[in-house]
């Protein structure tokens, strides 16, 4: 809504990210750095979900193991993390 906002009133002026139109440098560079911490917890959350899945799909559901929540789970679990991680 609030690109929508501002494209009305600026049209071709407008910046995909607001924060590249403040004047200082140091205000952009802060911008960039929130901008990559939020977008390193979104994919490191996404990416913990995705494992999920891929756990209780695969190995539960084709090689029968034991179920995520139990507590031998918890091995398996962490050689799939440390593997993707490679």
């Amino acid at each position: 809504m609030y690109g929508v906002y501002t494209y009305c009133f600026q049209g071709q002026y407008t910046l995909a990210l607001s924060y590249q139109g403040v004047s200082k440098y140091s205000w952009q560079t802060v911008g960039n750095v929130l901008a990559l911490v939020t977008g390193l917890i979104a994919a490191t959350l996404y990416g913990n979900i995705g494992l999920k899945v891929l756990y209780i799909n695969v190995i539960e559901g084709i090689f029968r193991g034991v179920r995520l929540d139990m507590s031998p789970s918890d091995v398996c679990f962490l050689i799939i993390l440390f593997h993707s991680l490679l």
